[in-house]
């Protein structure tokens, strides 16, 4: 592993331009969206300790609700 305290050299730090950022930050913000729809539509429904549940969404509701804010 890399121990950051032994390594006191300099380091080059490229920065990018905010027009180079934008699609990056976009793509991020896409990738993160649909992770979070996957996981969404594809929880179930559990029980954990002591008896506590959590629901599993319920898909057309969920579609209604994400149909609205378009």
């Amino acid at each position: 592993p890399h121990d950051p305290s032994s390594d006191t050299r300099p380091h080059r730090v490229d920065e990018l331009e905010n027009d180079a950022m934008s699609p990056l930050f976009l793509a991020a913000v896409e990738s993160v969206e649909e992770a979070v729809y996957n996981s969404l539509t594809r929880a179930t429904t559990v029980t954990g300790y002591r008896g506590a549940k959590a629901e599993a969404l319920p898909i057309d509701r969920l579609k209604a609700l994400l149909g609205a804010g378009r």
